[in-house]
């Protein structure tokens, strides 16, 4: 009976497991799929648009949990633009490629045209971040990406919350670092 208890203890907790990392990749793909939006209006009316870009990059960060900036990064990873700009005017001009997980998820969304996500990383050596990165193509040239800056932490709660019960306590980390308990 121990035994068949723990058997279903370890079904239980393998299903709860499918269904919170099911729930982030749902939340991840939605994210993605409102910076591939912006990226696409950038496609069809290029970078002049300035007051549409802010206004759809504020209108982001708003609506999406753990979103603190949108930026639009050039073909050389560096950051041209920030929303909202308030409290986000440090960003602008950081070389991306200084960090390597954002290093390696612009090269990875320029190579392949295709969205990418970075490994979270420390930004500005003062919080932790995760990129999600909508590649930019004019005329079949790179011109940057479209890129959401997520708190880890604020967007796996969003993601989780309703999708474990209270019985659970969830704790995801990468590596050493805990990116969410």
């Amino acid at each position: 009976i121990a035994s068949q208890q723990s058997d279903a203890l370890h079904g239980q907790t393998a299903l709860v497991l499918e269904d919170a990392a099911a729930a982030i990749e749902a939340k991840a793909r939605v994210y993605l799929m409102a910076l591939r939006r912006m990226a696409d209006r950038w496609e069809a009316d290029g970078r002049s648009d300035v007051g549409g870009w802010e206004r759809d990059a504020e209108a982001y960060v708003r609506d999406f949990k753990g979103e603190d900036v949108v930026a639009w990064v050039d073909k050389d990873a560096v950051v041209r633009r920030v929303a909202p700009p308030q409290d986000n005017r440090a960003l602008l001009d950081v070389d991306m490629v200084t960090y390597p997980a954002a290093r390696d998820a612009l090269e990875s969304a320029f190579r392949h045209a295709s969205d990418a996500m970075s490994e979270p990383f420390q930004i500005q050596g003062e919080r932790s971040v995760v990129l999600l990165c909508a590649p930019i193509f004019v005329r079949g040239e790179s011109d940057g990406a479209i890129v959401g800056v997520l708190d880890p932490s604020a967007f796996l709660a969003s993601a989780i919350s309703g999708h474990v019960s209270d019985e659970y306590e969830v704790s995801v980390r990468l590596g050493d670092e805990t990116l969410y308990d």
